[in-house]
């Protein structure tokens, strides 16, 4: 039997074409689209809209690389690490928060009196007011978007195919999390910074583990309790 026969469908390479395709969608686009002067002026004026399209554009990404290695790379969605959920992931995703939330005080605390908090600008201005209503829908569509979307785009795909085509793994840890901290430029330039600090535990995890529903897991705890704690006025 040959080599290639006995490779399992998870760990048969993939062809150069749909790998530069992957990685250009999985790195460079996203980062470029969110760079803050861009996404203000391709985004709708409109401010729901707005907030409304730019969850879809991170599910476009996502969606896109999930066809292309199903139909591309003729490859299961387990190759991007997805794994079933159980209580050992669970209880491993908890854990990682907490740890994530010690690096975030420390951030606060230590880290973050040297950067100003500078925000980009972010290119034309959104127009219109938030209905009262909005928070209450569009939060858990965030939610699903940051915690999914994201760790596809970013772990799932970048940093699996980069562990699984490169043989220094440092190329498959710095590329992909320095697109993810750019991305957040979104948000500020602080907080790009402190995600990209403090988000290396969670690039360090996966390199690890090779596990994304854990990250996906816990991706969606810290946001849920971000969320919990903005309803409870906690900043």
């Amino acid at each position: 039997m040959s080599d290639e026969a006995e490779q399992s469908p998870n760990t048969r390479t993939v062809s150069w074409v749909p790998l530069v395709i992957g990685l250009t969608l999985a790195i460079v686009l996203p980062t470029l689209f969110w760079i803050p002067s861009v996404a203000g002026n391709l985004l709708p004026q409109n401010i729901v809209s707005r907030n409304v399209v730019s969850q879809l554009v991170d599910w476009a990404f996502a969606i896109t690389l999930i066809v292309l290695v199903v139909l591309g790379e003729r490859k299961p969605i387990s190759s991007m690490g997805f794994k079933p959920l159980t209580f050992q992931t669970l209880y491993e995703a908890l854990g990682l928060v907490g740890f994530f939330f010690i690096g975030m005080i420390a951030w606060r605390f230590f880290i973050s009196p040297w950067f100003p908090g500078i925000s980009l600008p972010a290119g034309q201005a959104a127009t219109g007011e938030l209905p009262e209503h909005f928070f209450l829908w569009f939060a858990p569509f965030a939610l699903i978007t940051a915690s999914f979307a994201e760790e596809i785009i970013y772990r799932g795909y970048a940093m699996e195919r980069l562990l699984t085509h490169f043989k220094n793994p440092l190329i498959a840890l710095v590329l992909p999390h320095t697109a993810f901290a750019l991305y957040h430029l979104k948000d500020g330039f602080e907080n790009a910074v402190m995600l990209f600090f403090v988000g290396w535990l969670f690039t360090w995890y996966y390199y690890k583990t090779r596990n994304l529903t854990l990250l996906i897991t816990a991706h969606f705890m810290i946001d849920f309790l971000a969320i919990v704690g903005r309803i409870a006025g906690i900043h």
